[in-house]
């Protein structure tokens, strides 16, 4: 499987895909270009407000792709900071309202996301949905949180998509765990989980979810498969 940023952090995740499809690992690249240039940019702006860092001792720091929260226990682990919690690194200088402001990468749209992800013969699954329209943030009520999610929903649909999720990590109430079984059933979506799995703080890898009866879980999806699998 694969998950793909598309803008506005709307992650795009891609299940029993070809891994060695063409237009799926040069789109690959082309993110993972994106997000070096982005962190080299980080750290430029870390910088600003007086924090030095290697940018390749940060590279090598991690296997794979550096995220915020890499570069935030990068601070820790240096001791670059005054703080001991990663989450309180994140808070203070990368979240809404921190001490460093960047412009989102130029990320790929959520159609090319899930136009390439169906080229490399998988099924396009939207990301937690509940995620995206923080109800911290003024103005993010309910009800505008449910039409929020609803026009995402739908723009997903009419690109393609396939399968989004319904339970996962951090749903924080009622509505954010009924809603989107709703949304699979008003687009006709087949049904996903997933813990969001990163680290042992947070959420239990292997957590037990139980579908509402009314969805069709994606694994019933007749492009479902497992990895090496023929059937």
């Amino acid at each position: 499987g694969v998950e793909i940023t598309t803008p506005r952090k709307i992650h795009i995740q891609g299940l029993c895909i070809d891994i060695e499809n063409k237009s799926l690992t040069e789109l690959l690249d082309t993110q993972n270009r994106k997000r070096r240039e982005y962190t080299e940019l980080l750290c430029s702006r870390l910088a600003d407000v007086g924090i030095s860092v290697d940018y390749d001792d940060l590279m090598g720091t991690f296997a794979g792709t550096v995220n915020k929260y890499n570069v935030s226990q990068y601070l820790v682990n240096r001791k670059m900071v005054d703080l001991t919690s990663p989450d309180d690194v994140y808070e203070k200088y990368f979240a809404t309202g921190g001490l460093v402001t960047i412009k989102e990468a130029p990320w790929c749209s959520m159609a090319e996301a899930v136009e390439t992800i169906l080229n490399a013969g998988g099924i396009p699954v939207l990301a937690h949905v509940w995620r995206y329209f923080d109800p911290k943030k003024p103005g993010n009520t309910e009800e505008v949180r449910r039409e929020k999610m609803h026009e995402l929903t739908r723009a997903f649909k009419e690109a393609g998509g396939e399968a989004m999720e319904t339970l996962g990590c951090r749903q924080l109430n009622a509505f954010e765990k009924e809603y989107p079984t709703e949304l699979a059933l008003e687009f006709g979506l087949y049904a996903s989980c997933g813990t969001d799995y990163h680290r042992d703080d947070k959420v239990p890898l292997g957590t037990r979810y139980v579908f509402d009866e009314r969805l069709v879980p994606v694994w019933k999806h007749p492009k479902f498969r497992f990895y090496g699998s023929n059937g």
